[in-house]
């Protein structure tokens, strides 16, 4: 697989299927949680190695930001999802670490006083979804504007668990409802 990857990248050419496709939702209103299953997508996430969850959002928080929490399989068992980040605001950078949450970091998302019609990306990459012999790994990476300011971030997550993803929860902090028009893309990679 390894080769394969290099020669398209050499070649400038991706191979077929190296994404599918697997399910998106656009929130036609304000919604407190956006759930995929491997059940409800396109085809079942056993086939794929890792799957990529790609956001475009925003919150209906009255503050400048919210940030996302990612569920994996419904659990929300503190201590179970440790993980290190990398943040910054535009005047400082912040490095931190964390072992007592209960979901992985899922970025930032410009909330009510951000300033209209801005929203944040987050594209969150989960590897080893089915490798039952080691725990799933995960990788955000954040940007959002703020109006004037705003937020960049990379964050590695670790699930403590062996067990295959066949859930995935996306919630924002504080109970917050992510806005409508928010738009959420999951793929998966083949091995």
């Amino acid at each position: 697989m390894v080769s394969t990857w290099l020669n398209s990248l050499v070649s400038g050419t991706v191979p077929p299927d190296a994404w599918t496709a697997l399910q998106s939702s656009t929130l036609g209103s304000d919604t407190a949680e956006v759930t995929f299953t491997s059940a409800g997508s396109a085809k079942p996430w056993s086939l794929f190695q890792d799957l990529v969850l790609i956001s475009y959002g925003r919150s209906t928080e009255s503050a400048a930001a919210s940030y996302g929490r990612i569920f994996l399989n419904n659990d929300t068992t503190a201590g179970n999802y440790p993980w290190q980040s990398l943040y910054g605001d535009g005047s400082s950078v912040t490095a931190a670490s964390g072992t007592g949450d209960g979901y992985i970091q899922g970025g930032f998302f410009p909330a009510a006083s951000a300033g209209p019609n801005m929203f944040g990306v987050n594209v969150v990459s989960l590897f080893d979804i089915n490798d039952t012999a080691k725990y799933t790994s995960a990788l955000s990476q954040s940007a959002a504007d703020t109006d004037g300011s705003g937020y960049v971030s990379l964050d590695a997550t670790t699930w403590e668990s062996t067990v295959a993803v066949t859930e995935i929860d996306i919630k924002l902090n504080n109970a917050n409802n992510i806005l409508a028009a928010s738009r959420f893309d999951l793929f998966g990679v083949a091995a």
